[in-house]
């Protein structure tokens, strides 16, 4: 999960050097809160503070000087159980900040096992407020301060006021350990819901706080999102499938073209009960606007499913608008040929006899 990108392989010094030189070649970063504080972790106590603030002071003059970085992974995960290091939360939010003040910088990942230590939900939420042209936001963590609903409430309201985000994926959700399960915390995600420009939702390990996303998507009448991912647990597949078909048969959610129902163990979901199909294609049937409906990669698509995926595709959704033209039909029909299946063009010709007349 926290693996180290190919395009930069000295996560530290390494790029530091090449960030003071302004290279037009490096365009990502992968920066390690735990790489720069272990290259003062040998130096005598008593100057490991000074010589700390000067590592940290030289990352920062670096990156408010660069134009060329588009990608940025900060991982702030240090050796927990040892203490806080060297990073107080007020190191933490000003190199978070001097980060996202890269000028050409447009995605923007952060990483940390304990989301929320170091106080970095605060860093986030500032790096995030400083951001010029962030199109691309990721949090990735496998678990989350207690009683953090507030400082993920206030971050949350800062990435609806980016206008120009257009994808945001929140990852890592297991605290079923808490009273009240993961819902308050997703909960207090959903002003990101409100966000105009967002067309790109994922939603991972949160289960099952997918109800109350699913639920705000039925009231919150975003008209952006355009592609939606679920990570799911398969106990509650059947549930979420039929919210889904709830949620998604709303008029205000016909922008949305793209479905994914992802397992949260990382594996293929198992076979979705006839219940959950019968959901899935109910929701098929009469949703015009979804073009893809994945539900566990690589494995073959419910037939039902597909034949009302190829009729969006071809453009089913224009045949019900109410100044639909012959010459509109006909367009359908030639999308259709000569690939299709006949039950695809009976299924036009059935809504409009009137096709086969000269």
């Amino acid at each position: 999960m926290f693996a180290t990108s190919s395009n930069v392989h000295n996560p530290s010094v390494a790029q530091l050097a090449r960030l003071k030189k302004n290279d037009e070649y490096l365009t990502f970063l992968n920066v390690k809160l735990q790489d720069i504080e272990h290259g003062v972790s040998n130096h005598f106590p008593h100057w490991r503070d000074s010589i700390f603030s000067f590592q940290v002071a030289q990352w920062i003059d670096a990156l408010q000087t660069n134009n060329t970085v588009e990608e940025v992974t900060v991982d702030l995960t240090i050796a927990e159980g040892q203490g806080l290091g060297l990073w107080e939360a007020r190191n933490v939010r000003t190199f978070l900040e001097s980060v996202a003040a890269i000028p050409s910088l447009e995605k923007l990942v952060f990483k940390q096992y304990t989301l929320g230590s170091l106080g970095s939900f605060a860093g986030i939420r500032s790096a995030i407020e400083n951001a010029r042209s962030l199109t691309h936001l990721e949090i990735w963590g496998k678990r989350i301060v207690e009683g953090s609903q507030e400082e993920l409430h206030a971050l949350a309201h800062a990435i609806r006021q980016k206008p120009q985000l257009r994808s945001f994926h929140f990852h890592g959700f297991l605290m079923h350990w808490f009273d009240g399960g993961p819902e308050p915390y997703v909960r207090s995600l959903l002003p990101v819901l409100d966000n105009p420009s967002l067309k790109e939702l994922k939603l991972g390990d949160t289960n099952p706080g997918q109800l109350p996303l699913l639920e705000a998507l039925g009231t919150n009448h975003n008209h952006a999102i355009e592609t939606l991912t679920l990570v799911i647990v398969p106990e509650l597949l059947d549930e979420v499938c039929d919210k889904i078909q709830q949620v998604l048969l709303l008029p205000h959610n016909s922008h949305v073209r793209s479905l994914s129902l992802v397992n949260s163990t990382n594996r293929r979901l198992p076979g979705i009960s006839a219940k959950g199909f019968q959901s899935l294609t109910h929701l098929m049937e009469h949703n015009h606007s979804l073009m893809e409906l994945n539900t566990s990669p690589g494995t073959q698509p419910h037939a039902d499913i597909e034949f009302y995926l190829r009729l969006n595709k071809a453009g089913r959704k224009i045949l019900f608008e109410p100044d639909a033209t012959r010459k509109d039909w006909v367009n359908v029909l030639c999308a259709l040929l000569p690939e299709d299946s006949v039950e695809s063009l009976f299924y036009i010709l059935q809504l409009n006899p009137c096709l086969c007349e000269i």
